[in-house]
């Protein structure tokens, strides 16, 4: 079927009959079908006009969504991205760490060694002095003992009221010795 213009209704001739209605009424009632036709056809097209920017704004919606969709995603990927990098860079430097921290340890456990060794040193060096201190020691009190006994005489001389007795073997004179 045809689709009616208003132009159509307004050059629509009827036919005359008999007994027909009243031409002033149809004409009435043409001019004000034609008059509405007119006002929904522009209505209709107004519509269309609305819908068309309608739609061009839900497709340029949805392209903004797809955007963010697509921005999330990355986003998502970014932070993953980066997340795992951190846990990598903290792997990294903890490893680093414990590096630094066994040459440390390492360098202080060499350090007490020589500590050690250098105190071993030390006390032999100062057990020597004293042993060789003590061979002095001993040899200076073996020529006092000796002097004393030049000094008393030997037992059975006559040593000007001098005790007879032999000094102590600790190297000590006795009371009498000295008097």
């Amino acid at each position: 079927m045809a689709e009616i213009t208003p132009v159509d209704i307004q050059n629509k001739v009827f036919r005359r009959a008999l007994r027909g209605y009243s031409p002033t009424q149809v004409d009435a009632f043409l001019d004000e079908v034609t008059r509405t036709l007119d006002s929904l056809l522009r209505e209709n097209e107004a519509l269309k006009q609305q819908t068309s920017e309608l739609s061009e704004k839900v497709e340029r919606y949805r392209g903004i969504e797809e955007t963010l969709q697509q921005t999330l995603v990355l986003a998502q990927e970014t932070a993953d991205e980066v997340r795992t990098n951190a846990r990598k860079e903290v792997q990294l430097m903890l490893a680093e760490a414990r590096t630094e921290a066994d040459r440390i340890r390492e360098e202080a456990d060499e350090e007490l060694r020589q500590t050690r060794e250098h105190a071993q040193r030390i006390r032999s060096d100062v057990l020597e002095y004293l042993g060789k201190a003590l061979a002095a020691t001993t040899a200076q009190t073996e020529i006092l003992r000796s002097a004393q006994s030049e000094l008393y005489g030997s037992p059975g001389e006559e040593n000007d009221g001098a005790p007879t007795e032999e000094p102590s073997g600790d190297g000590e004179p006795t009371e009498g010795e000295w008097n």
